[in-house]
């Protein structure tokens, strides 16, 4: 039986037919899957590179926006400020003039007018802190929901670049069938998938749940605010209502 079985390997051999024997996997490597694999990984590289950048640069406009809707709010506060301080005034002009020349009423008036003045001043102090941390607050959470992302962006290009990089050197190699490379290849493309999806679900969750907390913490430093306020200029206009004999 031996005999009989290398009479036939020798046939084959001197027929031309030992040689795809041989080499099991030489002829499946010629395959578009591996053929193709360096113009697909530069394809690739190059389109999430470019998600990535239009990412970096929503971002940067998202905080270029927001700045201007800063600088907005700042003009139109000081402009309602403005406003209000000039209405102030003219009913302290109104009310000095009212008291004519009765120096009890005058005396009234300007007390009345220091409390609101002193009340005031205050509160906007307080107020205008109050939105400098929330603005911190903010600009922090936009800051790091974008490095986040980037980083989630890095990371993905460097595991699929590595799964290419993997797959190049085992189409190489050709110890391998061929199929055994793609579907390693694909878990591990979907593997990175995963992990891009879940870190940027964190990014924004973590970003959205930071937003809530400074909007709360502004919430309350502000209902505080007027609170404090209301019973300051309630007991100024009590004060000078029994000093005016209203």
């Amino acid at each position: 039986m031996k005999k009989i079985i290398v009479y036939s390997l020798a046939i084959l051999a001197m027929n031309g037919l030992w040689g795809p024997i041989l080499p099991v996997y030489a002829t499946e490597h010629n395959d578009l899957f591996c053929d193709g694999i360096a113009g697909r990984q530069t394809a690739k590289m190059e389109r999430l590179a470019e998600k990535q950048s239009r990412v970096e640069s929503y971002q940067d406009q998202r905080k270029t926006n927001r700045d201007t809707r800063k600088k907005d709010g700042d003009l139109a506060r000081t402009s309602r400020r403005q406003a209000r301080d000039q209405a102030f005034q003219r009913e302290i002009d109104r009310l000095l003039a009212l008291a004519g020349t009765d120096a009890n009423k005058k005396a009234a008036v300007v007390e009345f007018q220091q409390a609101l003045t002193a009340a005031r001043t205050t509160s906007r102090v307080e107020s205008d802190k109050t939105i400098a941390t929330f603005r911190s607050e903010i600009d922090k959470m936009l800051s790091d929901r974008k490095s986040a992302l980037l980083a989630a962006h890095d990371a993905r290009k460097t595991a699929f670049n590595a799964a290419y990089e993997k797959a190049k050197s085992d189409c190489a190699a050709k110890t391998k069938p061929v199929k055994e490379i793609r579907e390693t290849f694909q878990a591990e493309l979907d593997a990175a998938r995963a992990v891009f999806k879940t870190a940027v679900e964190k990014a924004r969750l973590d970003a959205k749940t930071a937003h809530t907390a400074a909007v709360d913490k502004r919430k309350a430093s502000m209902d505080a605010l007027n609170k404090t306020r209301t019973e300051a200029v309630r007991k100024a206009e009590e004060t000078f209502r029994s000093k005016w004999g209203v």
